[in-house]
């Protein structure tokens, strides 16, 4: 699983390009290994930069239309409505984490037993 946090796109576009291209040379690097990428959810908290969730957006656009073209690829979207944070609102709730967990297992569920999920 690759994931990467609001942290490390910061306002440094090159960061941003360097991450995106880190992943994508990661995927391209391992054919033979099924890979769950993680978007990365907004920020919410009081001493964010508003331009920055329009960054993540970005990056998320880009890394969700690469993430396409590998067959040994899924992109897990995660949930970035402000309910689902802490009360500062930069990190995941209990609640949340817990959804994220289970839609996570059931992606490895799905790559490792493709038949159980079309029975669903």
């Amino acid at each position: 699983m690759v994931n990467e946090g609001s942290n490390d796109l910061d306002n440094n576009t090159e960061k941003r390009s360097s991450a995106l291209s880190h992943m994508l040379q990661f995927a391209q690097k391992y054919t033979n290994t099924n890979i769950i990428m993680l978007n990365i959810p907004l920020r919410h908290d009081s001493a964010m930069n508003p331009q920055i969730n329009l960054e993540i957006q970005d990056f998320n656009t880009k890394l969700s239309k690469r993430a396409k073209l590998f067959m040994h690829v899924d992109l897990v979207e995660m949930n970035s409505d402000r309910k689902y944070f802490t009360k500062h609102g930069f990190h995941l709730n209990n609640v949340d984490k817990d959804k994220l967990a289970k839609v996570i297992a059931l992606q490895i569920n799905k790559i490792i037993n493709p038949s159980l999920m079309t029975s669903l």
